[in-house]
């Protein structure tokens, strides 16, 4: 009976086939040290990297990805401003709306103008300018330009929409007798029929 554990020993002498394996000659390993440069191999020539050109589309393809990005910050930074200011196109803003009210009721002041004043006032100003006759406002106006007591809106700092219809404006005023003499003035609004009128 043949031995298991004996590698001479085989089942059926058929069975066994034998492979030649063929030498390969190895190069002999060769010690490398920091700083030295390994040893070149004899047969081979040593070659350069070669240089893979960029494609000309990937050149071509930035300037409408710049361009795009230059139109996104662009549109970035108005609607930031269109946000902080919230004035949107200037006109239709009820902060807009408020300081063409000032300006307008300011400046009918300056010119005199009573018919602008009954209906950009409301409140006990409104009542004051509308009960008023008119050749006694054109005396309180003259007195008040040849004293150059008429108030002169440098800036709105503020405004400040509390509801629907009411209003604070926050402004710097000063008088043709003391331009260098600015003060702060409030006036309050109210928005009727519509249009935003100062109560005081």
């Amino acid at each position: 009976m043949p031995d298991a554990k004996d590698p001479t020993t085989s089942a059926a002498p058929d069975d066994a086939v034998t492979a030649v394996v063929p030498h390969v000659a190895r190069a002999t390993p060769a010690r490398v040290g920091p700083g030295l440069p390994p040893p070149a191999a004899a047969s081979a020539p040593a070659a350069a990297p070669a240089k893979i050109p960029a494609p000309e589309t990937a050149r071509r393809s930035r300037w409408p990805l710049a361009a795009a990005a230059v139109v996104v910050v662009a549109l970035v930074a108005a609607g930031v401003a269109y946000f902080v200011t919230g004035r949107g196109d200037g006109s239709t803003s009820p902060q807009a709306q408020v300081e063409s009210t000032i300006t307008t009721f300011v400046g009918a002041i300056a010119a005199g103008d009573l018919p602008t004043l009954r209906a950009t006032s409301c409140g006990q100003l409104g009542d004051y300018y509308r009960q008023i006759p008119d050749a006694q406002f054109t005396d309180v106006y003259r007195s008040a330009l040849a004293q150059q007591s008429i108030p002169v809106v440098e800036k709105v700092d503020a405004v400040s929409i509390t509801d629907d219809v009411n209003a604070i404006a926050q402004v710097t005023v000063h008088t043709a007798a003391a331009p260098a003499d600015s003060s702060a003035r409030s006036f309050t609004l109210q928005r009727q029929d519509g249009s935003w009128k100062v109560c005081s």
